[in-house]
Protein backbone atom coordinates (compact mmCIF):
# COMPACT_ATOMS: atom_id res chain seq x y z
CA UNK A 1 0.00 0.00 0.00
CA UNK A 2 1.31 3.50 -0.96
CA UNK A 3 0.39 6.83 0.49
CA UNK A 4 2.70 9.28 -1.37
CA UNK A 5 0.62 9.02 -4.52
CA UNK A 6 -3.11 8.40 -4.24
CA UNK A 7 -3.72 7.29 -7.82
CA UNK A 8 -7.39 6.55 -7.20
CA UNK A 9 -7.92 10.06 -5.84
CA UNK A 10 -6.07 11.59 -8.79
CA UNK A 11 -8.20 9.66 -11.26
CA UNK A 12 -11.39 10.59 -9.48
CA UNK A 13 -10.35 14.24 -9.33
CA UNK A 14 -9.64 14.29 -13.06
CA UNK A 15 -13.05 12.86 -13.77
CA UNK A 16 -14.65 15.34 -11.42
CA UNK A 17 -12.92 18.24 -13.15
CA UNK A 18 -14.08 17.04 -16.60
CA UNK A 19 -17.63 16.56 -15.37
CA UNK A 20 -17.61 20.02 -13.81
CA UNK A 21 -16.48 21.57 -17.11
CA UNK A 22 -19.16 19.68 -19.04
CA UNK A 23 -21.80 20.70 -16.52
CA UNK A 24 -20.68 24.31 -16.78
CA UNK A 25 -20.91 24.21 -20.59
CA UNK A 26 -24.36 22.69 -20.44
CA UNK A 27 -25.45 25.43 -18.05
CA UNK A 28 -24.02 28.03 -20.45
CA UNK A 29 -25.91 26.58 -23.42
CA UNK A 30 -29.13 26.25 -21.46
CA UNK A 31 -28.91 29.79 -20.14
CA UNK A 32 -28.02 31.39 -23.54
CA UNK A 33 -30.11 29.13 -25.77
CA UNK A 34 -27.13 28.76 -28.10
CA UNK A 35 -25.29 25.60 -29.01
CA UNK A 36 -22.29 27.65 -30.15
CA UNK A 37 -21.22 30.31 -27.65
CA UNK A 38 -17.57 30.44 -28.67
CA UNK A 39 -15.48 29.18 -31.56
CA UNK A 40 -14.32 26.22 -29.46
CA UNK A 41 -17.86 24.89 -29.29
CA UNK A 42 -17.90 24.26 -33.08
CA UNK A 43 -15.31 26.12 -35.18
CA UNK A 44 -16.71 25.15 -38.60
CA UNK A 45 -20.28 25.64 -37.45
CA UNK A 46 -19.43 29.13 -36.17
CA UNK A 47 -17.96 30.14 -39.55
CA UNK A 48 -20.99 28.84 -41.44
CA UNK A 49 -23.37 30.48 -38.97
CA UNK A 50 -21.71 33.90 -39.29
CA UNK A 51 -21.92 33.76 -43.09
CA UNK A 52 -25.59 32.93 -42.80
CA UNK A 53 -26.11 35.78 -40.36
CA UNK A 54 -24.54 38.18 -42.86
CA UNK A 55 -26.92 36.92 -45.54
CA UNK A 56 -29.96 37.12 -43.26
CA UNK A 57 -29.24 40.69 -42.19
CA UNK A 58 -28.47 41.67 -45.78
CA UNK A 59 -31.75 40.17 -46.97
CA UNK A 60 -33.65 41.96 -44.24
CA UNK A 61 -32.09 45.29 -45.22
CA UNK A 62 -32.70 44.57 -48.92
CA UNK A 63 -36.37 44.04 -48.08
CA UNK A 64 -36.45 47.48 -46.47
CA UNK A 65 -34.64 48.90 -49.52
CA UNK A 66 -37.31 47.47 -51.82
CA UNK A 67 -40.06 48.95 -49.66
CA UNK A 68 -38.34 52.33 -49.85
CA UNK A 69 -38.15 51.92 -53.63
CA UNK A 70 -41.88 51.26 -53.79
CA UNK A 71 -42.50 54.41 -51.78
CA UNK A 72 -40.39 56.42 -54.25
CA UNK A 73 -42.21 54.90 -57.23
CA UNK A 74 -45.59 55.65 -55.68
CA UNK A 75 -44.54 59.26 -55.20
CA UNK A 76 -43.48 59.63 -58.85
CA UNK A 77 -46.49 57.76 -60.17
CA UNK A 78 -48.86 59.86 -58.08
CA UNK A 79 -47.39 63.02 -59.60
CA UNK A 80 -47.73 61.62 -63.12
CA UNK A 81 -51.34 60.76 -62.38
CA UNK A 82 -51.96 64.47 -61.97
CA UNK A 83 -49.96 65.17 -65.14
CA UNK A 84 -52.29 62.82 -66.97
CA UNK A 85 -55.30 64.68 -65.61
CA UNK A 86 -53.85 67.98 -66.79
CA UNK A 87 -53.18 66.59 -70.27
CA UNK A 88 -56.74 65.32 -70.52
CA UNK A 89 -58.02 68.80 -69.64
CA UNK A 90 -55.66 70.34 -72.20
CA UNK A 91 -57.00 67.99 -74.86
CA UNK A 92 -60.53 68.92 -73.91
CA UNK A 93 -59.66 72.59 -74.35
CA UNK A 94 -58.02 71.91 -77.72
CA UNK A 95 -61.08 70.08 -79.01
CA UNK A 96 -63.23 72.95 -77.79
CA UNK A 97 -61.00 75.50 -79.51
CA UNK A 98 -61.21 73.64 -82.82
CA UNK A 99 -64.93 74.45 -83.07
CA UNK A 100 -65.78 77.53 -85.12
CA UNK A 101 -68.56 78.53 -82.75
CA UNK A 102 -65.73 80.19 -80.80
CA UNK A 103 -64.67 83.73 -81.53
CA UNK A 104 -61.09 84.95 -81.47
CA UNK A 105 -61.61 86.30 -77.94
CA UNK A 106 -63.01 82.92 -76.84
CA UNK A 107 -59.92 81.15 -78.13
CA UNK A 108 -57.73 83.74 -76.40
CA UNK A 109 -59.35 82.80 -73.09
CA UNK A 110 -58.85 79.12 -73.79
CA UNK A 111 -55.20 79.88 -74.56
CA UNK A 112 -54.76 81.43 -71.11
CA UNK A 113 -55.84 78.24 -69.36
CA UNK A 114 -53.78 75.93 -71.54
CA UNK A 115 -50.69 78.08 -70.90
CA UNK A 116 -51.23 77.79 -67.15
CA UNK A 117 -51.73 74.04 -67.41
CA UNK A 118 -48.47 73.66 -69.36
CA UNK A 119 -46.65 75.61 -66.65
CA UNK A 120 -48.15 73.36 -63.99
CA UNK A 121 -46.89 70.26 -65.78
CA UNK A 122 -43.39 71.74 -65.71
CA UNK A 123 -43.75 72.71 -62.04
CA UNK A 124 -44.78 69.15 -61.13
CA UNK A 125 -41.76 67.80 -63.03
CA UNK A 126 -39.34 70.20 -61.37
CA UNK A 127 -40.63 70.00 -57.79
CA UNK A 128 -41.72 66.39 -57.24
CA UNK A 129 -39.22 64.95 -54.75
CA UNK A 130 -38.59 61.94 -52.54
CA UNK A 131 -36.10 62.35 -49.71
CA UNK A 132 -34.98 65.61 -51.43
CA UNK A 133 -34.29 63.73 -54.68
CA UNK A 134 -36.05 65.18 -57.72
CA UNK A 135 -37.93 62.48 -59.58
CA UNK A 136 -39.40 63.87 -62.81
CA UNK A 137 -36.91 66.50 -64.01
CA UNK A 138 -34.75 64.06 -66.00
CA UNK A 139 -32.00 63.86 -63.40
CA UNK A 140 -32.71 60.11 -63.09
CA UNK A 141 -32.97 59.44 -66.82
CA UNK A 142 -30.67 57.04 -68.63
CA UNK A 143 -29.34 58.53 -71.88
CA UNK A 144 -28.92 56.78 -75.20
CA UNK A 145 -27.25 57.86 -78.43
CA UNK A 146 -26.43 56.20 -81.73
CA UNK A 147 -24.11 56.67 -84.69
CA UNK A 148 -26.51 55.00 -87.14
CA UNK A 149 -27.56 57.35 -89.95
CA UNK A 150 -31.27 57.25 -90.72
CA UNK A 151 -32.23 55.79 -87.32
CA UNK A 152 -33.10 57.50 -84.08
CA UNK A 153 -33.03 55.45 -80.87
CA UNK A 154 -34.54 56.02 -77.45
CA UNK A 155 -34.51 53.88 -74.35
CA UNK A 156 -37.81 52.26 -73.42
CA UNK A 157 -39.06 53.58 -70.05
CA UNK A 158 -38.26 51.01 -67.40
CA UNK A 159 -35.28 49.55 -69.23
CA UNK A 160 -32.58 48.23 -66.87
CA UNK A 161 -29.73 48.15 -69.40
CA UNK A 162 -26.37 48.98 -67.90
CA UNK A 163 -24.01 51.57 -69.35
CA UNK A 164 -22.05 50.38 -72.35
CA UNK A 165 -21.74 50.27 -76.13
CA UNK A 166 -24.02 47.89 -78.01
CA UNK A 167 -23.53 46.76 -81.60
CA UNK A 168 -26.68 46.86 -83.72
CA UNK A 169 -27.71 45.44 -87.07
CA UNK A 170 -31.14 46.42 -88.45
CA UNK A 171 -32.85 45.09 -91.58
CA UNK A 172 -35.87 47.36 -92.04
CA UNK A 173 -38.71 47.28 -94.59
CA UNK A 174 -41.05 50.26 -94.44
CA UNK A 175 -44.77 49.69 -94.15
CA UNK A 176 -47.31 51.26 -96.49
CA UNK A 177 -50.99 51.94 -96.02
CA UNK A 178 -53.53 51.18 -98.69
CA UNK A 179 -54.39 54.53 -100.26
CA UNK A 180 -57.92 55.83 -100.48
CA UNK A 181 -56.81 58.99 -102.26
CA UNK A 182 -58.74 60.53 -105.12
CA UNK A 183 -57.46 63.00 -107.74
CA UNK A 184 -59.32 65.77 -109.51
CA UNK A 185 -58.28 68.48 -111.96
CA UNK A 186 -55.97 68.66 -114.97
CA UNK A 187 -52.21 68.37 -114.79
CA UNK A 188 -50.60 71.39 -116.41
CA UNK A 189 -47.11 71.12 -114.93
CA UNK A 190 -43.88 70.47 -116.76
CA UNK A 191 -42.72 67.35 -114.88
CA UNK A 192 -43.00 63.95 -116.50
CA UNK A 193 -42.41 60.84 -114.44
CA UNK A 194 -43.42 59.42 -111.04
CA UNK A 195 -44.02 61.69 -108.07
CA UNK A 196 -44.13 60.26 -104.51
CA UNK A 197 -46.10 61.84 -101.66
CA UNK A 198 -44.30 62.49 -98.36
CA UNK A 199 -46.85 63.02 -95.62
CA UNK A 200 -44.43 64.66 -93.20
CA UNK A 201 -43.89 67.55 -95.65
CA UNK A 202 -47.27 67.39 -97.38
CA UNK A 203 -45.38 67.60 -100.66
CA UNK A 204 -44.71 65.51 -103.76
CA UNK A 205 -41.18 64.60 -104.78
CA UNK A 206 -39.59 63.08 -107.85
CA UNK A 207 -39.26 59.38 -107.08
CA UNK A 208 -35.93 58.52 -105.53
CA UNK A 209 -34.84 62.15 -105.12
CA UNK A 210 -35.54 65.20 -102.98
CA UNK A 211 -36.64 67.29 -105.98
CA UNK A 212 -40.07 68.77 -105.30
CA UNK A 213 -42.75 68.31 -107.98
CA UNK A 214 -45.41 70.97 -108.53
CA UNK A 215 -48.65 69.16 -109.41
CA UNK A 216 -50.24 72.30 -110.81
CA UNK A 217 -54.09 72.36 -111.01
CA UNK A 218 -54.32 68.84 -109.53
CA UNK A 219 -56.02 68.22 -106.18
CA UNK A 220 -55.28 64.97 -104.30
CA UNK A 221 -57.64 64.07 -101.49
CA UNK A 222 -56.76 61.72 -98.59
CA UNK A 223 -53.25 60.94 -99.77
CA UNK A 224 -51.06 58.85 -97.48
CA UNK A 225 -47.33 58.58 -97.23
CA UNK A 226 -45.92 56.71 -100.21
CA UNK A 227 -48.74 57.37 -102.69
CA UNK A 228 -47.48 57.73 -106.25
CA UNK A 229 -48.63 59.84 -109.22
CA UNK A 230 -47.40 59.01 -112.70
CA UNK A 231 -47.48 62.34 -114.56
CA UNK A 232 -47.15 63.24 -118.23
CA UNK A 233 -46.20 66.87 -118.88
CA UNK A 234 -48.58 68.72 -121.27
CA UNK A 235 -45.92 69.94 -123.68
CA UNK A 236 -44.86 69.19 -127.25
CA UNK A 237 -41.65 69.79 -129.17
CA UNK A 238 -40.74 71.10 -132.61
CA UNK A 239 -37.15 70.90 -133.80
CA UNK A 240 -35.00 72.38 -136.55
CA UNK A 241 -31.34 72.03 -137.50
CA UNK A 242 -29.05 75.06 -137.84
CA UNK A 243 -25.37 75.91 -138.25
CA UNK A 244 -24.67 72.90 -140.40
CA UNK A 245 -21.11 71.87 -141.05
CA UNK A 246 -21.39 68.14 -141.45
CA UNK A 247 -25.09 67.79 -142.05
CA UNK A 248 -27.92 66.15 -140.15
CA UNK A 249 -29.61 63.45 -142.16
CA UNK A 250 -32.65 62.59 -140.05
CA UNK A 251 -34.79 64.41 -137.50
CA UNK A 252 -37.76 62.85 -135.64
CA UNK A 253 -39.58 65.16 -133.21
CA UNK A 254 -42.44 62.83 -132.25
CA UNK A 255 -41.15 62.21 -128.72
CA UNK A 256 -42.71 63.58 -125.50
CA UNK A 257 -40.51 66.21 -123.80
CA UNK A 258 -39.85 65.97 -120.09
CA UNK A 259 -38.54 69.51 -119.70
CA UNK A 260 -40.52 72.74 -119.37
CA UNK A 261 -41.69 75.05 -122.09
CA UNK A 262 -39.05 77.15 -123.86
CA UNK A 263 -36.45 77.28 -126.60
CA UNK A 264 -33.30 75.19 -126.31
CA UNK A 265 -30.15 74.93 -128.42
CA UNK A 266 -28.41 71.54 -128.44
CA UNK A 267 -24.77 71.34 -129.49
CA UNK A 268 -22.92 68.29 -130.83
CA UNK A 269 -19.63 67.71 -128.96
CA UNK A 270 -17.00 65.02 -129.09
CA UNK A 271 -18.71 63.21 -126.21
CA UNK A 272 -22.32 63.73 -127.35
CA UNK A 273 -25.10 66.25 -127.32
CA UNK A 274 -25.05 69.08 -124.77
CA UNK A 275 -27.24 72.01 -123.87
CA UNK A 276 -25.57 75.15 -125.19
CA UNK A 277 -26.15 76.99 -121.92
CA UNK A 278 -24.72 74.10 -119.88
CA UNK A 279 -21.48 73.00 -121.56
CA UNK A 280 -19.74 69.93 -120.30
CA UNK A 281 -22.90 68.08 -119.27
CA UNK A 282 -24.31 65.52 -121.67
CA UNK A 283 -28.07 65.56 -122.15
CA UNK A 284 -30.60 62.95 -123.24
CA UNK A 285 -32.28 63.94 -126.50
CA UNK A 286 -35.52 62.20 -125.52
CA UNK A 287 -35.94 64.72 -122.68
CA UNK A 288 -36.37 67.36 -125.40
CA UNK A 289 -38.82 65.34 -127.47
CA UNK A 290 -36.18 64.09 -129.91
CA UNK A 291 -36.19 60.35 -130.51
CA UNK A 292 -33.36 60.09 -132.99
CA UNK A 293 -30.71 62.25 -134.64
CA UNK A 294 -28.21 60.85 -137.14
CA UNK A 295 -25.26 62.49 -138.73
CA UNK A 296 -23.78 65.81 -137.75
CA UNK A 297 -20.30 66.92 -136.84
CA UNK A 298 -18.84 68.40 -133.72
CA UNK A 299 -20.13 71.92 -133.42
CA UNK A 300 -23.45 71.33 -135.16
CA UNK A 301 -26.41 72.90 -133.43
CA UNK A 302 -29.99 71.74 -133.10
CA UNK A 303 -32.81 74.07 -132.02
CA UNK A 304 -35.81 72.76 -130.12
CA UNK A 305 -38.97 74.70 -129.25
CA UNK A 306 -41.21 73.18 -126.55
CA UNK A 307 -44.71 74.61 -126.24
CA UNK A 308 -47.81 73.74 -124.22
CA UNK A 309 -50.17 71.31 -125.85
CA UNK A 310 -53.15 69.43 -124.37
CA UNK A 311 -53.62 68.92 -120.61
CA UNK A 312 -51.23 66.44 -119.08
CA UNK A 313 -52.23 62.98 -117.99
CA UNK A 314 -51.86 61.39 -114.56
CA UNK A 315 -52.33 58.02 -112.96
CA UNK A 316 -52.65 57.42 -109.20
CA UNK A 317 -50.78 54.33 -108.02
CA UNK A 318 -52.48 52.81 -105.00
CA UNK A 319 -50.27 50.40 -103.07
CA UNK A 320 -51.72 47.53 -101.10
CA UNK A 321 -51.27 47.78 -97.34
CA UNK A 322 -47.86 46.50 -96.25
CA UNK A 323 -46.96 46.06 -92.60
CA UNK A 324 -43.52 47.30 -91.63
CA UNK A 325 -41.05 44.55 -90.87
CA UNK A 326 -37.81 44.82 -88.97
CA UNK A 327 -35.14 42.35 -87.97
CA UNK A 328 -32.93 43.75 -85.20
CA UNK A 329 -29.87 42.15 -83.65
CA UNK A 330 -28.27 43.80 -80.62
CA UNK A 331 -25.11 42.51 -78.97
CA UNK A 332 -23.02 43.81 -76.10
CA UNK A 333 -19.30 44.49 -76.31
CA UNK A 334 -18.39 40.82 -75.78
CA UNK A 335 -20.91 39.53 -78.32
CA UNK A 336 -23.75 38.41 -76.07
CA UNK A 337 -27.25 38.92 -77.45
CA UNK A 338 -29.26 41.74 -75.82
CA UNK A 339 -33.04 42.08 -76.14
CA UNK A 340 -33.94 44.83 -78.58
CA UNK A 341 -37.10 45.44 -76.53
CA UNK A 342 -34.96 47.80 -74.44
CA UNK A 343 -34.98 50.30 -77.33
CA UNK A 344 -37.48 52.22 -79.43
CA UNK A 345 -36.37 52.75 -83.04
CA UNK A 346 -37.54 55.28 -85.62
CA UNK A 347 -36.48 54.87 -89.22
CA UNK A 348 -35.96 56.95 -92.33
CA UNK A 349 -38.74 55.59 -94.52
CA UNK A 350 -37.70 57.31 -97.75
CA UNK A 351 -36.54 53.96 -99.09
CA UNK A 352 -38.56 50.76 -99.08
CA UNK A 353 -35.81 48.69 -97.54
CA UNK A 354 -32.83 49.78 -95.49
CA UNK A 355 -30.05 47.93 -93.74
CA UNK A 356 -28.53 49.81 -90.83
CA UNK A 357 -25.45 48.93 -88.80
CA UNK A 358 -23.66 50.79 -86.05
CA UNK A 359 -23.56 51.19 -82.30
CA UNK A 360 -25.83 52.39 -79.52
CA UNK A 361 -24.26 53.98 -76.46
CA UNK A 362 -26.18 53.74 -73.20
CA UNK A 363 -25.31 55.91 -70.21
CA UNK A 364 -27.29 54.74 -67.19
CA UNK A 365 -25.05 56.43 -64.62
CA UNK A 366 -27.87 58.80 -63.63
CA UNK A 367 -30.49 56.07 -63.24
CA UNK A 368 -31.54 55.25 -59.66
CA UNK A 369 -30.17 51.97 -58.31
CA UNK A 370 -32.22 49.85 -55.90
CA UNK A 371 -30.04 47.34 -54.01
CA UNK A 372 -32.46 44.45 -53.58
CA UNK A 373 -30.11 41.62 -52.62
CA UNK A 374 -27.81 40.64 -49.78
CA UNK A 375 -24.62 40.69 -51.85
CA UNK A 376 -22.68 43.11 -54.04
CA UNK A 377 -24.13 43.79 -57.47
CA UNK A 378 -27.57 42.44 -56.63
CA UNK A 379 -29.50 45.50 -57.72
CA UNK A 380 -31.86 46.88 -60.32
CA UNK A 381 -32.13 50.28 -61.99
CA UNK A 382 -35.00 52.70 -62.39
CA UNK A 383 -34.88 55.37 -65.08
CA UNK A 384 -37.46 58.16 -65.05
CA UNK A 385 -37.53 60.43 -68.08
CA UNK A 386 -38.01 64.18 -68.01
CA UNK A 387 -41.73 64.84 -67.72
CA UNK A 388 -41.84 68.62 -68.13
CA UNK A 389 -44.05 70.35 -70.70
CA UNK A 390 -41.21 71.00 -73.15
CA UNK A 391 -40.08 67.38 -73.22
CA UNK A 392 -43.68 66.23 -73.60
CA UNK A 393 -44.11 68.69 -76.46
CA UNK A 394 -46.98 70.69 -74.95
CA UNK A 395 -45.17 73.84 -73.83
CA UNK A 396 -46.17 76.06 -76.75
CA UNK A 397 -49.59 74.91 -77.95
CA UNK A 398 -51.53 77.46 -79.97
CA UNK A 399 -55.32 77.47 -79.61
CA UNK A 400 -55.82 80.93 -81.08
CA UNK A 401 -55.36 79.72 -84.68
CA UNK A 402 -57.90 77.14 -85.76
CA UNK A 403 -55.46 75.64 -88.29
CA UNK A 404 -52.97 74.99 -85.46
CA UNK A 405 -55.46 73.37 -83.09
CA UNK A 406 -55.34 69.99 -84.82
CA UNK A 407 -51.58 70.00 -84.39
CA UNK A 408 -52.14 70.76 -80.69
CA UNK A 409 -54.47 67.78 -80.34
CA UNK A 410 -51.87 65.50 -81.98
CA UNK A 411 -49.15 66.87 -79.67
CA UNK A 412 -51.29 66.29 -76.57
CA UNK A 413 -52.10 62.74 -77.71
CA UNK A 414 -48.37 62.06 -78.09
CA UNK A 415 -47.73 63.51 -74.61
CA UNK A 416 -50.44 61.32 -73.08
CA UNK A 417 -48.79 58.29 -74.68
CA UNK A 418 -45.39 59.27 -73.26
CA UNK A 419 -46.76 59.72 -69.73
CA UNK A 420 -48.69 56.44 -70.02
CA UNK A 421 -45.52 54.64 -71.05
CA UNK A 422 -43.59 56.07 -68.10
CA UNK A 423 -46.37 55.26 -65.63
CA UNK A 424 -46.57 51.72 -67.02
CA UNK A 425 -42.82 51.33 -66.45
CA UNK A 426 -43.18 52.58 -62.87
CA UNK A 427 -46.07 50.22 -62.23
CA UNK A 428 -44.13 47.29 -63.65
CA UNK A 429 -41.17 48.10 -61.39
CA UNK A 430 -43.45 48.40 -58.36
CA UNK A 431 -44.99 45.00 -59.08
CA UNK A 432 -41.52 43.56 -59.50
CA UNK A 433 -40.37 44.98 -56.18
CA UNK A 434 -43.42 43.57 -54.41
CA UNK A 435 -42.49 40.12 -55.67
CA UNK A 436 -38.89 40.83 -54.67
CA UNK A 437 -40.01 41.62 -51.13
CA UNK A 438 -41.94 38.34 -50.92
CA UNK A 439 -38.91 36.42 -52.17
CA UNK A 440 -36.52 38.19 -49.80
CA UNK A 441 -38.78 37.44 -46.82
CA UNK A 442 -39.04 33.77 -47.74
CA UNK A 443 -35.30 33.46 -48.30
CA UNK A 444 -34.49 35.19 -45.00
CA UNK A 445 -36.91 32.92 -43.17
CA UNK A 446 -35.39 29.75 -44.63
CA UNK A 447 -31.85 30.94 -43.96
CA UNK A 448 -32.79 31.80 -40.38
CA UNK A 449 -34.14 28.28 -39.91
CA UNK A 450 -30.90 26.85 -41.29
CA UNK A 451 -28.78 29.10 -39.09
CA UNK A 452 -30.88 28.15 -36.07
CA UNK A 453 -30.19 24.47 -36.62
CA UNK A 454 -26.47 25.23 -36.54
CA UNK A 455 -26.32 27.86 -33.81
CA UNK A 456 -29.24 27.27 -31.43
CA UNK A 457 -29.25 24.59 -28.74
CA UNK A 458 -31.80 21.80 -28.54
CA UNK A 459 -33.04 22.50 -25.00
CA UNK A 460 -34.42 18.99 -24.39
CA UNK A 461 -31.27 17.27 -25.58
CA UNK A 462 -29.04 19.66 -23.67
CA UNK A 463 -31.12 19.18 -20.51
CA UNK A 464 -30.50 15.47 -20.79
CA UNK A 465 -26.78 16.16 -21.16
CA UNK A 466 -26.84 18.53 -18.18
CA UNK A 467 -28.60 15.97 -16.00
CA UNK A 468 -26.06 13.34 -16.94
CA UNK A 469 -23.12 15.64 -16.26
CA UNK A 470 -24.65 16.80 -12.98
CA UNK A 471 -25.09 13.21 -11.74
CA UNK A 472 -21.57 12.32 -12.81
CA UNK A 473 -20.22 15.34 -10.99
CA UNK A 474 -21.97 14.36 -7.77
CA UNK A 475 -20.80 10.76 -8.15
CA UNK A 476 -17.23 11.91 -8.74
CA UNK A 477 -17.38 14.05 -5.61
CA UNK A 478 -18.54 11.04 -3.56
CA UNK A 479 -15.86 8.78 -5.04
CA UNK A 480 -13.19 11.39 -4.38
CA UNK A 481 -14.18 11.30 -0.75
CA UNK A 482 -13.89 7.53 -0.75
CA UNK A 483 -10.51 7.64 -2.48
CA UNK A 484 -9.22 10.04 0.17
CA UNK A 485 -10.28 7.63 2.92
CA UNK A 486 -8.32 4.67 1.52
CA UNK A 487 -4.81 5.80 2.77
CA UNK A 488 -6.13 6.04 6.30
CA UNK A 489 -6.16 2.23 6.47
CA UNK A 490 -2.35 2.39 6.64
CA UNK A 491 -2.63 3.68 10.24
CA UNK A 492 -4.04 0.33 11.33
CA UNK A 493 -0.85 -1.35 10.13
CA UNK A 494 1.18 1.03 12.31
CA UNK A 495 -0.70 0.17 15.53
Amino acid sequence: MRINHNIAALNTYRQLAANTVNTSRSLEKLSSGLRINRAGDDAAGLAISEKMRAQIRGLTQAERNANDGISLIQTAEGALNETHSILQRMRELAVQASNDTNTESDRAELQKEINQLAEEITRIAEQTEFNTKKLLDGSMAANVSTDIDGVSVSLVPGSTLKSGVYNVSIDYTAGKEASSATVSGDYTGSFSGTAVYKAADNKWYEEGTTNEVNIADLTVHDAVDGDKLVLTAPVSASASASDFTGGITAVDDSGTPTVGEGEYTLVKTASGWELETDPGNDITLADYGINNVTGGDVGDKFKVTITAAVDGEYQLVRSDAVDPSVDITVRDEVGNLVSNNNFEFEYNTSLATDVYTGTITVDSSKAMVFHIGANAGQNTMLSINNMDAKTLGVDSLDLTDRDEVNNAIDAIDAAITKVSSQRAALGAMQNRLEHTINNLGTTAENLTASESRIRDVDMAQEMMEFTKNNILTQAAQAMLAQANLQPQSVLQLLQ
